[in-house]
This record gives C-alpha cells, sequence and structure tokens, in this order.
C-alpha cells in the first residue's frame, strides 16, 4: 500500500518500547479532504490486506526477529455513526460494593474510557472509585470505594467527546461535516454532561 500510515520519525512507542501504534493517515479516511481524493483510503471494505513486520526490526539488545512476522487483516464496513449511549448495556450493581460495568456495542477509544465516564450521585456529585478498561475497549468497569446506597439512583455521566474506535464521537461522525464553531463549543461545554441512569440492586 502506498503511504497507509501517518510518518512519525521516531515511531509511536510507548515509555517501554514494548507497544508501536499505527495510525492510518487520517487524511485518507476522512472522505473529500485532498490524499483522501488524491489517493484514495487506505484500505477497502471486503478485501484482505497482510500486515509484515520483517526480521530487519530488532529488540533493546540488537537481536533481530527469527522469521517474518505477518498479520491478515479482513476489512469491514466503515463505522461513520454517532456514538449512541441509548445502544450501550448499562449491568447494575448487585451487592452493597458490587461493581457498575458497562458493555459497548463498537470498541471504545481505550484511553478514553479511562476518564471520559464517571459516575456521580443525583446532586453532580462525583462517587469516587476504581476504574478498569477490558483491552477490547468493550467493557467499562467502575468499582466504588464505599458501599451503594440501596434504592438510590445513581448516574453515569459522558464527557461528548467520548470517542469509539473510529473517531466518532457523541456530537458527530469522524467525517462528517461538523456544525458551525459556536454550536459546537456549545454543544462540548453542555453543563451537565449527557447521563444514563441506574439503581444498584443491593441484594442482602
Amino acid at each position: 500500500l502506498e503511504e497507509p500510515f501517518v510518518d512519525f520519525p521516531e515511531g509511536l512507542w510507548d515509555s517501554a518500547r514494548r507497544r508501536l501504534t499505527l495510525l492510518f493517515h487520517p487524511g485518507r479516511i476522512k472522505r473529500g479532504v485532498g490524499p483522501n481524493l488524491q489517493l484514495g483510503p487506505p484500505l477497502i471494505a471486503g478485501h484482505r490486506y497482510r500486515l509484515v513486520v520483517e526480521p530487519l526490526l530488532e529488540d533493546g539488545r540488537g537481536r533481530a526477529l527469527a522469521t517474518t512476522f505477518e498479520l491478515e487483516l479482513r476489512v469491514g464496513s466503515a463505522m461513520r455513526q454517532l456514538v449512541q449511549p441509548s445502544d450501550w448495556e448499562l449491568m447494575p450493581p448487585r451487592t452493597p460494593t458490587g461493581p457498575l460495568v458497562v458493555v459497548f456495542p463498537v470498541p471504545m477509544d481505550h484511553a478514553m474510557a479511562h476518564h471520559a465516564l464517571s459516575v456521580e450521585q443525583t446532586s453532580g456529585a462525583p462517587i469516587e472509585g476504581q476504574v478498569r478498561v477490558e483491552s477490547s475497549g468493550r467493557r467499562w468497569t467502575f468499582e466504588p470505594a464505599q458501599p451503594w446506597s440501596s434504592g438510590e439512583t445513581y448516574y453515569l455521566a459522558i464527557n461528548p467527546r467520548f470517542e469509539d474506535a473510529a473517531g466518532n464521537t457523541l456530537l458527530s461522525a469522524f467525517d462528517h461535516e461538523l456544525p458551525p464553531p459556536d454550536d459546537r463549543r456549545q454543544a462540548l461545554d453542555s453543563d451537565p454532561p449527557p447521563r444514563l441512569s441506574f439503581i444498584p440492586v443491593v441484594l442482602d
């Protein structure tokens, strides 16, 4: 493929240099902009591709790969829909200290999931607790620091900037025409943020 990825001279490595992130060029994915018009999208739905890592890649001690690594990719349809919290599955806590679990229909941005969602009381006061996100980006878990109150209504607050793995948010699809700047700023800065309610099913 011709120039499918964003070219970062040093590469997007994690601090331990054990994970390398490859980003498909946004300009080729977003419809109607220069790179997309000139080169087309990097991947075509229904086609198969191979990601190939040659033995030229060395580890931190200068040792090359023993063999070529290949990963076959099968491309599905593009995800160009708004993120719809109404499609999420909320699994209320079932014990006084049990977790709130949210299951997403599509993979969400793993890093954003740690801070784009929060749990609140009806008053808007935050509930302290521990967040875990599965590596797939499909499951978010919140364990409260203090027991839930039986029968009380709680809320899952959602940052409207929260993205799925394709860059779609609650406000716009990745390559959808954006609203005027003033309207978009007002939506992004809305207070309070979108919320989903739940009531713990505290079993004695």
